[in-house]
């Protein structure tokens, strides 16, 4: 009855959220993999939303660290966050 249906929901709600955890974190990662390879220092934090079939997808990104092409880059073609849903806070170095 309702209380199955009310705990089935939350149920969904706890592993949607987990998913998308997951998925914020992996791409996180890749991201802070990426940057290596390119020899950046970034800090990175992804979030996901959730496509018409349930399944959460990286949306944007918000980086600190100075802006690279190699890196805006990998993330439209490999993660499909487009430049415009990047946010780069420029890390400004001590000179």
């Amino acid at each position: 009855g309702e209380a199955a249906r009310a705990v089935a929901d939350s149920a969904g709600e706890v592993a949607d959220r987990l998913n998308r955890t997951i998925i914020e974190r992996e791409c996180a990662a890749y991201i802070l993999d990426k940057a290596g390879e390119l020899g950046l220092e970034v800090t990175v934090r992804v979030e996901t939303r959730t496509e018409g079939n349930g399944i959460p997808v990286p949306w944007s990104a918000e980086l600190t660290g100075s802006w690279s092409q190699a890196l805006a880059s990998a993330l439209e073609t490999e993660l499909g966050i487009p430049a415009e849903r990047q946010v780069w806070n420029g890390q400004e170095t001590g000179n």
